[in-house]
């Protein structure tokens, strides 16, 4: 929007600076564009800043969102180990999704194999 107030003020003032020198001529358009629009052009820059205040909330918003979907996902993947051990431990099959877990089995035995391998690294710290 205000590439297209430029564009017409610029079109609208040519013929008033016409006769200035031509290094004198963009400065001068601008300014009576300026000068012509600029309740518009404050509009637009008010606009603007209630965007850009609305596009922070939202991300503050998604990230605390995604930090709580993180926070959930470790809480069921934990939960679902101490199910899984216990029916290996009593020789049953386990499968994560009949508790009502979003995850495979799959991805539950990776998650056991990433936490034995950061405990390992841990202790030989």
């Amino acid at each position: 929007m205000e590439e297209a107030l430029c564009t017409k003020g610029f079109h609208e003032f040519e013929d008033q600076v016409a006769g200035l020198e031509p290094a004198a001529r963009p400065a001068m358009l601008r300014l009576h564009t300026w000068l012509a629009y600029e309740k518009q052009f404050r509009n637009l820059q008010l606009q603007e800043q209630r965007l850009s205040n609305y596009a922070a909330r939202l991300k503050t918003e998604l990230e605390q969102m995604q930090k709580q979907r993180d926070r959930k996902e470790a809480e069921d993947f934990a939960r679902a180990a101490v199910l899984y051990t216990a029916a290996q431990k009593a020789g049953k099959p386990y499968n994560p999704e009949d508790d009502g877990f979003e995850f495979s089995l799959a991805d539950l035995q990776e998650y056991l194999r990433a936490r034995r391998a950061a405990t390992a690294s841990q202790y030989a710290s």
